[in-house]
């Protein structure tokens, strides 16, 4: 797996970009600090925005793992760490 500089950085802006879609914002406008409950993401968008992230990063993320994070890059960690193990 290819976790160097650029590929981060490139995971990171396909990852703001599915948040922000499902946010309705820019993706420049998300910062790593951003919090998820600010975002004002419905539930159901939720899930949606949880399945696209599973099937463009090739990970299971379970509900509950998400349920504690506040900010993006909580929620990228979580996700780069489960593509490392």
């Amino acid at each position: 797996m290819d976790m160097s500089p650029q590929s981060a950085a490139s995971n990171e802006e396909k990852f703001r970009k599915i948040i922000a879609d499902e946010a309705g914002i820019d993706p420049a406008a998300l910062g790593l600090d951003s919090k998820l409950v600010d975002l004002d993401i419905s539930s159901v968008d939720r899930v949606m925005m949880l399945f696209e992230i599973e099937t463009a990063f090739d990970v299971e993320i379970a509900p509950e793992e998400v349920e504690g994070l506040e900010t993006i890059g909580e929620m990228l960690l979580l996700i780069e760490s489960k593509r490392a193990a």
